[in-house]
C-alpha cells in the first residue's frame, strides 16, 4: 500500500502536469514593448486629420446647441416668423410648413394656451396646409385648434389695433374653414363659416385702424367664395350676384385690367354655362373673353 501511495504522489508533482511558463529574456521584453509602442502611436496622417475634424465638428455642434438652448423663446419665435416669410416668398413650401409647426410650439410657450397669437399661429398653419398642399383634414384640424384657443380665454384689450388683430384671426379661421368644408362638399357647414367670416369682416371694416383697401380685399375674397359655394349648390342667381359684386369691387379699387378679375370672370362664365336651358351663352362667352384679354395684356 505504501508503495502505491508514493507512486501517485510522485505523478501529481510531475513537471508534465505543471503549468507551462515561458521565460522571457530581457531582449525579447524590449522588442515587445517597442512593438506595442509602434502599434499605439504610429497612425497614418489622414486618420489623425479625420479624428481632429470629427472632434471639431462635435465641439461646433455642442456650442451651437448650447447657444440655441440659451436663446429666449421670444427671440426664437421672431427668427421663426422671418424664416416663414422668406420660405413663402421663395415657394419653399415644406420648409415653410416646418417653421409654421415650430411657430405654434413657440407661440404656446411665449403667449400661453388661451392667447389670440397662438390661434393666429394655428390658422396660419391651417391655411398653408390647404393653400400649398391641399390637405383639407389638416386645415380643418388646425382651424379647430385655433378656434379652441380663442374660446378658452376672454381676449381682453383696450387697444383698437389689437382688437382689429383679434377680429382678423377670427375672420381667417372661419374663412379657411369655409374653403375646407367646401372642398369636402359640406356646403351647409361652409355657408355657415363664410357667413361668420363676412359678418366679422364687416364689423372689422368699421374700425378706424383698418384701411379701406384692406377691407375691400377681404370683401372681394369672401364674395368670390360665396359665389363659388352657391354655384356648387346650383343656386345660380345668388352665385351670379356675389360674383358680380366681387367684379364691381375689384374694378372700383384695382382697375378694370386687374389680374384679380381673371378667376372671377371665369367663375361667372362657368355659372352662366351651368344654367342649362336658361343659360346665356353670349354672356358666358363675354366673361371668358374678358378674362382672356386681361391675361393677354399681362
Amino acid at each position: 500500500m505504501s508503495n502505491q501511495s508514493s507512486d501517485v504522489e510522485y505523478e501529481t508533482t510531475s513537471p508534465i502536469l505543471m503549468p507551462i511558463v515561458e521565460e522571457i529574456r530581457p531582449e525579447e521584453s524590449q522588442e515587445v514593448a517597442h512593438t506595442s509602442s509602434e502599434s499605439n502611436y504610429d497612425e497614418p496622417e489622414s486618420d489623425k486629420n479625420d479624428k481632429s475634424a470629427a472632434v471639431k465638428k462635435r465641439k461646433h455642434k455642442k456650442s451651437k446647441s448650447d447657444s440655441l438652448s440659451l436663446t429666449p423663446p421670444s427671440k426664437l419665435l421672431i427668427r421663426c416668423e422671418k424664416k416663414i416669410a422668406k420660405y413663402k416668398q421663395n415657394r419653399m413650401v415644406d420648409k415653410a410648413i416646418e417653421e409654421l409647426v415650430r411657430c405654434t410650439a413657440l407661440s404656446r410657450i411665449v403667449y400661453g394656451e388661451g392667447h389670440w397669437k397662438l390661434a393666429k399661429a394655428y390658422v396660419q398653419l391651417a391655411d398653408a396646409y390647404f393653400h400649398f398642399k391641399n390637405y383639407v383634414l389638416q386645415a380643418v384640424y388646425h382651424c379647430e385648434n385655433a378656434r379652441n384657443a380663442m374660446l378658452s380665454a376672454v381676449q381682453m384689450t383696450e387697444s383698437q389695433l389689437e382688437k382689429a388683430n383679434i377680429l382678423d384671426v377670427l375672420m381667417r379661421i372661419y374663412l379657411t374653414l369655409g374653403r375646407a368644408f367646401m372642398a369636402q362638399k359640406k356646403y351647409c357647414d361652409s355657408e355657415q363659416a363664410l357667413a361668420k367670416a363676412d359678418k366679422i369682416s364687416q364689423q372689422r371694416s368699421q374700425m378706424s385702424c383698418v384701411s379701406s383697401k384692406e377691407s375691400t380685399n377681404w370683401q372681394i375674397k369672401i364674395a368670390t367664395l360665396l359665389g363659388r359655394l352657391n354655384a356648387n349648390e346650383k343656386k345660380f342667381a345668388i352665385s351670379s350676384s356675389y360674383l358680380e359684386t366681387a367684379i364691381d369691387l375689384t374694378i372700383k379699387h384695382r382697375g378694370n385690367d386687374s389680374i384679380g378679375l381673371i378667376p372671377i370672370y371665369q367663375d361667372l362664365g362657368h355659372v352662366e354655362q351651368a344654367k342649362g336651358k336658361h343659360a346665356n351663352h353670349d354672356r358666358a362667352i363675354e366673361m371668358f373673353l374678358q378674362a382672356h384679354s386681361i391675361a393677354s395684356a399681362k
